[in-house]
C-alpha cells in the first residue's frame, strides 16, 4: 500500500474509534484549537469536543504531563480536559495533524534532548501532553515544566483490564501482515518506543510470553511513575472517579455536566 494510502487508511480507522466513542473527527483531527469558553462547552448539546474553536494561541507553559500508558481512560481525560478549556497532545490525535511530527518525536526520543519537542507543543498552543508515546517522556517533560500537574490515569479493571483493552484495539492490526511489517509513521513510532523503554512489542503482544511481559511492564511503570513523581505533583487518577479528582489537582471547577466516559473497554471487575 502506497504511503498516502497507508496514512489515509489509518487516519480513518482513527477517526471510526473515536465516533464511536462519542469523539467527532473534525475536532480530534483538526489543526490545535482551544475552547473559546470552558462555560459555553460545559453546557452544549453536543458532543465532549463538538463545540465552538477559536485559533490556539501559544501556551505559557505545560499545565499537565501525561505519564500514563495508553488505555488507562486516556480517551476519557483528553475529552474532560477539553471541556475545562484545556487543550491535551494525545497519542496519534496530535501526531496525526502535521507531518513533521512524528520525525521530531522520534529524533527526541533518539536523542534524549525534548527541548525542540517541548517547544513545539508550546507554539501549537497545548496545555498538557497524554497517552503514548508523550508517557515515556514524562520525566523531561516535567523537569521542564516543574509547575506542572503530572497524570497518571489507571485502567478502573487494573493490569488484566488494561491488557484486554490493549488486546482488543490492536486486534485489527494484527489481522494485517502487511501492516505489520510496514506500519504508519505514527503506529511504528508508538510502537517502537513502547517496545524500546517498556519491553512490550506490540507486533508481537499474540504470543503469551510477550503479552505477560507487557503486563509486567504496565505495573512496573506505573509503579517507577509513583516512586518518581513527588506526590504533590502527581495525580494518579481512575476516570470512574469522575471531576472531583482531576479539577481539585488543576484548581478548577467541577462542570455542572456529566463526565465524559468515552471509549470505555473492560471496566472495574471485567
Amino acid at each position: 500500500m502506497a504511503p498516502s494510502s497507508r496514512g489515509a487508511a489509518i487516519v480513518t480507522l482513527a477517526a471510526a474509534v473515536l465516533l464511536s466513542a462519542g469523539v467527532p473527527s473534525a475536532s480530534a483531527f483538526a489543526l490545535p484549537r482551544r475552547p473559546a469558553e470552558p462555560a459555553a462547552l460545559a453546557a452544549g448539546p453536543a458532543g465532549p469536543l463538538q463545540q465552538t474553536l477559536v485559533a490556539a494561541p501559544p501556551a505559557a507553559g505545560l499545565r499537565f504531563v501525561g505519564a500514563a500508558f495508553g488505555k488507562t481512560g486516556t480517551v476519557s481525560t483528553e475529552a474532560a480536559l477539553h471541556q475545562l478549556g484545556l487543550l491535551s497532545a494525545h497519542g496519534a490525535h496530535y501526531l496525526l495533524q502535521a507531518p513533521d511530527l512524528v520525525p521530531l518525536w522520534r529524533g527526541a526520543f533518539d536523542s534524549g534532548d525534548f527541548g525542540e519537542a517541548a517547544a513545539r507543543l508550546i507554539g501549537d498552543g497545548i496545555d498538557g501532553t497524554l497517552d503514548f508515546p508523550f508517557a515515556f517522556a514524562y520525566k523531561e517533560l516535567a523537569g521542564r515544566f516543574p509547575d506542572a500537574l503530572v497524570i497518571l490515569t489507571v485502567h478502573p479493571g487494573g493490569v488484566e483490564g488494561w491488557w484486554r483493552s490493549m488486546y482488543d484495539f490492536h486486534a485489527p492490526y494484527w489481522a494485517s501482515p502487511s501492516f505489520l511489517a510496514d506500519p504508519t509513521p505514527v503506529a511504528a513510532l508508538v510502537w517502537d518506543v513502547l517496545r524500546d523503554r517498556a519491553g512490550c512489542d506490540i507486533r508481537r503482544a499474540k504470543d503469551p510470553e510477550v503479552a505477560d511481559a507487557c503486563k509486567r511492564a504496565y505495573t512496573a511503570y506505573h509503579a517507577e511513575v509513583e516512586a518518581t513523581v513527588p506526590s504533590a505533583r502527581l495525580l494518579r487518577y481512575n476516570v470512574s472517579d469522575g471531576w472531583g479528582p482531576l479539577c481539585a489537582a488543576l484548581g478548577l471547577p467541577a462542570p455542572a455536566t456529566e463526565f465524559p466516559h468515552l471509549n470505555v473497554q473492560h471496566p472495574a471487575g471485567a
